[in-house]
């Protein structure tokens, strides 16, 4: 555990967190709390510093809260700790970036609710309290943000349907592993949840797209200006510069998944092989585009995702994109830079050159031989993205803009898509989602068209005739 402390300033007009780590010559030494972008995380008074050092030692005690909660349940119901042990390790396989909230959903709602509150330990019967475990999960609050706020948060209806998900994912596996002797019935999802999802407050609006835009180019003339001041060291200079090239590709990285509906993971882990300066040559695909009357300018064939970087070999690790098995070309995802997108195509064809230059890339064998490596996004990562994003949600929430996440901007490229085309297959094609989740998309573009229209029923009616039409 990190001794966070609050260290004020001579005036005590700031206060810094910080921690102390071991010297290897003995004694301790006290070090700085820098953000993501580098910079020294600093509060203009003793409250926040204090409210800010309580939220790390609450994200620290997570973990060691559930090692905590796994020992006492392996002391009392230890069949269910070797059962979500073979659980949680086949759900790793199948969705590596997510299984932690499995063990979370399992840890600290499932199993509190039937083993603790119920004490009811025979898994048999656990679907005779499936309408109270309903009730319940919608009174629970939200325990990651307990920790960090003073008032009650409750679960959003996504939440409460993925904990009833691994809910019916354990017991499932209970079946497969003969500790149940039949397949147990399934927990009903709770109602709204296709409705609740996804609503117009995702929706990343024109207006307010701009205004991020050029938010990041102000930052970046703000930097460029405090490089030219006359008395400034060596590596502050350094540090600017760095700080210059990642609101840059943050900014970059905005625009190509606004234009793209390509998840974070899938952006930053664009490289030069997956990037084709060129008109698409798939003629279904074409088809498809022309009959929409659309026409692509280039197009990035997307075949894996981002994993994390291999520091022994020196090496990104490659993962297969979100609902695939493996990586192969049948699992590959293309998405067409269409008319309409010449900001997006600039960029792209940008990069790649740059990335071409940077990597002295000559030959073909060298980019089969180190495949998904020449990343077009070298300087920033998902946390220095979010950062810089909070940073300008932060300065544009005066004007009414709630806070959203770059994935709104998939969501923002889906919703358009279906209802420029109204065309299922195309909107499944580049954004690579499934029939369910279209449907999602199709009842958005219904809600924005009641929120912007007087005539919001008709427009709905019509909205869905035109996707029967075309299915």
């Amino acid at each position: 555990m990190s001794d966070y402390q609050i260290q004020p300033n001579k005036n005590k007009t700031l206060f810094y967190i910080t921690y102390r780590t071991k010297r290897p010559e003995g004694g301790y030494k006290k070090n700085y709390l820098h953000n993501d972008l580098g910079e020294i995380v600093s509060f203009d008074n003793q409250e926040k510093a204090d409210k800010y050092r309580k939220s790390l030692r609450a994200n620290e005690d997570k973990k060691h809260n559930l090692k905590i909660i796994r020992e006492r349940m392996a002391r009392k119901y230890g069949s269910h700790e070797d059962f979500l042990t073979s659980f949680l390790k086949e759900k790793k396989k199948s969705v590596p970036k997510s299984w932690e909230r499995t063990e979370w959903h399992l840890l600290h709602y499932v199993f509190p609710f039937f083993l603790y509150e119920k004490k009811e330990h025979n898994t048999g019967l656990w679907a005779t309290y499936f309408e109270e475990f309903k009730e319940w999960l919608e009174e629970a609050p939200t325990i990651r943000k307990n920790k960090l706020k003073d008032e009650k948060t409750y679960l959003s209806i996504s939440s409460l349907n993925k904990i009833i998900g691994d809910l019916n994912g354990y017991l499932n596996h209970l079946y497969k592993k003969r500790h149940l002797l039949m397949p147990s019935p399934k927990c009903e999802y709770l109602n709204g949840a296709e409705e609740g999802y996804r609503s117009a407050e995702d929706i990343v609006e024109e207006d307010e797209y701009k205004l991020v835009l050029s938010k990041f180019d102000f930052y970046i003339e703000e930097k460029e200006l405090e490089k030219k001041k006359k008395v400034i060291s060596l590596e502050k200079i350094n540090s600017l510069t760095t700080q210059i090239k990642q609101i840059q590709e943050t900014k970059d990285l905005y625009i190509v998944c606004r234009a793209t509906g390509m998840r974070i993971s899938e952006a930053l882990g664009i490289s030069f092989g997956d990037f084709f300066p060129k008109p698409l040559d798939d003629k279904n695909l074409n088809n498809i585009l022309s009959k929409n009357g659309l026409k692509s300018y280039s197009y990035i064939l997307l075949k894996s995702q981002l994993g994390e970087y291999d520091t022994k070999n020196e090496k990104w690790k490659r993962e297969p994109l979100k609902t695939k098995k493996k990586i192969s070309l049948d699992n590959s995802r293309t998405i067409p830079i269409l008319n309409g997108q010449e900001d997006c195509d600039k960029i792209l064809k940008r990069l790649h050159v740059e990335t071409r230059d940077y990597y002295k890339i000559t030959k073909p064998s060298q980019i089969t031989a180190n495949e998904g490596q020449f990343l077009f996004f070298k300087n920033i990562n998902k946390n220095i993205v979010s950062s810089y994003l909070k940073k300008v949600y932060n300065e544009i929430e005066s004007k009414g803009y709630k806070w959203k996440s770059i994935h709104c901007l998939r969501h923002t490229r889906s919703t358009e898509l279906v209802s420029q085309t109204h065309d299922q297959t195309l909107v499944k094609l580049v954004l690579g989602h499934k029939s369910r989740v279209f449907e999602r998309y199709v009842h958005l573009e219904g809600t924005l068209a009641k929120k912007l229209s007087k005539d919001g029923l008709d427009s709905l009616l019509n909205f869905e005739e035109k996707i029967k039409r075309h299915s």
